[in-house]
């Protein structure tokens, strides 16, 4: 059973008050996406397509080629928005002129720190069930507010749980989710969207997602304190 990984890298780190990308920032010598490519480089999965910004499609390929991956097949321009890179990555793999995937798993490059076993535990649970994403049980009472910021009411927390990535799906149903649900869709009615799960429950509302605990080291780096703590933890592991 074929599998594949898109891996999103067209983030602008808007809001980590960098000219270069946060992505592309390097820890430990190696760019925060190289350590998520590697991830899936080590795991299970078949293939690996990065998603890029076009005006960083030759930097995705050197850290490509000095990295040394095998499993990277492309590296291809993405959208203005997350689910229309999402799309483009989805189209580029259901190509009549390759072997198509039956399961695809989709990645935020932004994430280094995802495990190999955790992506294989993710397949798996796609390939008993369906679909899968990686999240992390909530620690903090999550309250839901009102535009005035004024609490509605109370989760209950032992039921809720942080979304991640990679999140994973059976190809064709993923593909058709985003068809149906972005690619005739006016930009207008998709500013809610966050998350490929929540595209998949709108085409296939009778379909369950189930949830693989990764962890609290799979964190997305959106800050800069995000990324000393990702020096942190990487310190830390050398040191073992």
């Amino acid at each position: 059973m074929k599998t594949a990984a898109i891996v999103l890298s067209g983030g602008k780190g808007l809001r980590f008050g960098s000219d270069i990308p946060k992505q592309y920032m390097e820890i430990g010598g190696k760019s925060i996406l190289a350590y998520a490519v590697n991830a899936f480089e080590k795991s299970d999965v078949d293939e690996i397509v990065i998603v890029a910004a076009q005006e960083h499609i030759g930097r995705c390929r050197k850290i490509v080629l000095d990295s040394g991956f095998k499993k990277v097949t492309d590296v291809i321009p993405g959208g203005a928005q997350r689910y229309d890179s999402v799309l483009m990555g989805l189209r580029h793999l259901m190509s009549e002129e390759r072997e198509i995937p039956e399961i695809v798993l989709i990645h935020d490059g932004a994430r280094p720190f995802i495990r190999p076993e955790t992506v294989n535990e993710i397949i798996r649970c796609v390939m008993a069930h369906g679909a899968a994403i990686a999240a992390v049980p909530c620690t903090d009472t999550i309250k839901i507010a009102d535009e005035n910021g004024c609490i509605v009411s109370t989760t209950d927390r032992t039921r809720t749980w942080a979304a991640q990535t990679p999140q994973a799906f059976r190809m064709e149903e993923i593909c058709r989710a985003y068809e149906e649900v972005i690619g005739n869709a006016h930009p207008e009615n998709l500013t809610g969207i966050t998350d490929d799960a929540m595209v998949y429950q709108m085409a296939y509302p009778e379909c369950s997602v189930r949830l693989v605990n990764a962890g609290t080291q799979n964190f997305k780096i959106t800050a800069a304190d995000d990324m000393i703590r990702a020096e942190s933890m990487l310190f830390a592991d050398s040191g073992k």
